[in-house]
């Protein structure tokens, strides 16, 4: 009997250490805690996730948008600080520029078609990560015509804050 009550004890422990492990990995707070973790950005900001099937049928349907394609972290789990100062840069120009969404695509969960698609659809010089103002009208496909992949980090002595200043000045301002 006691060799029962073991079992079922160690059984039991067993299970709340799965339990507890599923918990500890839940992103709390949904898409934007997960992204946040992602990027270590303040939960307030503007990415929303999405997925390779909306953001065809966004591109398909006409729509204008902004869509930010990398990541925050390595598929080893260290931080890419590249993607990192990326996001949290590209977040506060998009907000000053009053941006509500910018759509978010995980780089580094894409597959070689996937890359290949975006590629197709975009640019096939298009560095990563980038972003991808999408403009369209409800008759013909959006198309990205400014990309801040396209530019050349050398072109602003090396700083991503003005690469990308002068992207959504582009976006913008220019228009």
């Amino acid at each position: 009997m006691t060799e029962k009550k073991f079992t079922y004890i160690l059984i039991s422990v067993a299970a709340l250490a799965i339990l507890v492990v599923i918990l500890l990995n839940i992103p709390w707070g949904g898409d934007k805690a997960a992204i946040s973790k992602e990027f270590a950005i303040d939960k307030d900001h503007i990415y929303e996730t999405i997925s390779e099937e909306n953001l065809y049928t966004k591109i398909n349907s006409g729509e204008t948008f902004q869509l930010f394609v990398g990541y925050g972290t390595n598929p080893n789990g260290t931080p890419n600080l590249n993607g990192q100062s990326f996001a949290y840069e590209a977040n506060k120009l998009a907000t000053s520029y009053d941006v509500k969404i910018i759509y978010f695509l995980n780089y580094a969960k894409l597959t070689e078609a996937g890359i290949s698609n975006l590629k197709d659809a975009t640019s096939f010089h298009t560095e990563f990560p980038s972003l991808f103002y999408f403009e369209g009208d409800l008759n013909e496909a959006s198309r990205a015509n400014n990309i801040s992949g396209l530019k050349e980090l050398e072109d602003f002595d090396g700083s991503l804050l003005d690469l990308l200043e002068q992207y959504f000045k582009d976006c913008y301002e220019n228009n």
